[in-house]
């Protein structure tokens, strides 16, 4: 990751075998000392320049369809979070708020202008004697939380919800700002319906107090591809054009293609396991159409364990906020989206099999991917 600003002392993890996928990490964090000086008055030496993105807040609906049990949606969902961290150069892109989109920071390349984002952890473990931990060197991540106060909140017409920071996952989660889950539903009627989110934080040692307004737009429309379709199916191997009605001129909409992968190698009880996470993102004026070129789907990993395609409109709004250790103003980014999405399993064709490689005296179960002793088939 290049960062244009990088702040004197980071506070570094390590991250743990253990991803879940569904917007959280799961595993053991380890903080990491790290040797320079830091951020604002809580971290003397602080580096914050004027107009840096210090802060996001999200404000999201969506709705999920799928290939995995009969194409029946979800239920509409919603989330609430805030991040306080210096970003630098790595803004989150997804506009829904996740650990995943800045712990670990993706490696990140513009292609046909789309952005393709990628994040790869490689773990080996023990089966026997090690109890299914880690034994490699988990990587090594840095990140540069900011401190608005712990705890803020967030409210919209029906109720409200405190946003509680994550000091009790590590320094590198204390950026990060979420409502137990359900506290607040953006989604009362079972609909995705545009709204007004508003965010209050008290103010710390790095960010002052501040109040900002997410606006959560309707959500989208899509005519091309059928996404509430459960026999859809499409091609990675040219561009995917995507139809939807149109909306207001000031929002945009993002195109997006995520692709994961997990593949494992085991050599009697020794196993690696790689898991790739890529998304490549289009965004696009709200006017009706858009396409994912081929050259920036070319990128994502060939096999997949599913993979997602999301139609998400985003309407952004940002003030400044004072930063006092650092004696400048900085931006906090106000994010209201709404998506619709259609996630397939094995879209590539793959098998969980095609995911695994055994070593002697090992088969692959094909039921879950894994290896085991040769002659335990089911």
């Amino acid at each position: 990751m290049i960062r244009q600003v990088m702040p004197a002392r980071p506070i570094s993890y390590r991250l743990h075998h253990g991803i879940l996928v569904a917007l959280v990490l799961a595993g053991c964090v380890e903080p990491r000392a790290a040797g320079r000086g830091s951020h604002a008055d809580s971290n003397p030496g602080s580096v914050l320049e004027e107009g840096d993105v210090v802060g996001l807040v999200s404000a999201a609906v969506f709705m999920q369809y799928d290939n995995m049990d009969g194409g029946v949606p979800n239920e509409p969902q919603s989330s609430v979070a805030a991040a306080m961290y210096d970003f630098g150069e790595q803004v989150p892109i997804d506009p829904q708020l996740s650990v995943l989109a800045v712990l670990p920071p993706p490696e990140r390349e513009s292609i046909a202008g789309c952005v393709v984002e990628t994040q790869t952890i490689v773990n080996t473990f023990e089966l026997t004697g090690g109890g299914g931990r880690p034994t490699s060197e988990p990587p090594v991540i840095e990140a540069f939380p900011l401190d608005a106060g712990a705890t803020g909140t967030a409210e919209n017409a029906s109720g409200g919800a405190t946003l509680r920071r994550t000091d009790d996952a590590g320094p590198a989660f204390s950026g990060f700002y979420f409502s137990e889950q359900g506290s607040l539903d953006l989604t009362p009627d079972g609909s995705l319906t545009e709204q007004t989110v508003t965010f209050r934080f008290p103010g710390g040692t790095d960010i002052d107090a501040f109040e900002v307004t997410a606006d959560v737009p309707p959500a989208p429309r899509v005519l091309m591809p059928d996404v509430t379709d459960p026999g859809l199916t499409i091609d990675l191997s040219g561009p995917i054009n995507v139809v939807w009605e149109p909306g207001d001129a000031a929002d945009t909409v993002q195109l997006a293609i995520f692709r994961l992968t997990i593949l494992r190698n085991q050599q009697g009880d020794r196993v690696e396991e790689r898991r790739t996470m890529a998304t490549a993102t289009c965004t696009f004026p709200d006017t009706g159409s858009g396409t994912i070129p081929a050259e920036a789907l070319a990128r994502l990993p060939e096999l997949d364990l599913f993979t997602t395609l999301s139609v998400t409109r985003v309407r952004r709004s940002e003030i400044a906020v004072e930063l006092p250790g650092a004696g400048v103003t900085g931006i906090v980014q106000a994010v209201g989206s709404a998506r619709v999405s259609h996630s397939f399993l094995f879209l590539s064709g793959a098998s969980p099999c095609d995911l695994a490689t055994c070593g002697e005296g090992l088969v692959c179960n094909p039921d879950v991917g894994f290896c085991q002793p040769a002659g335990d088939e089911p």
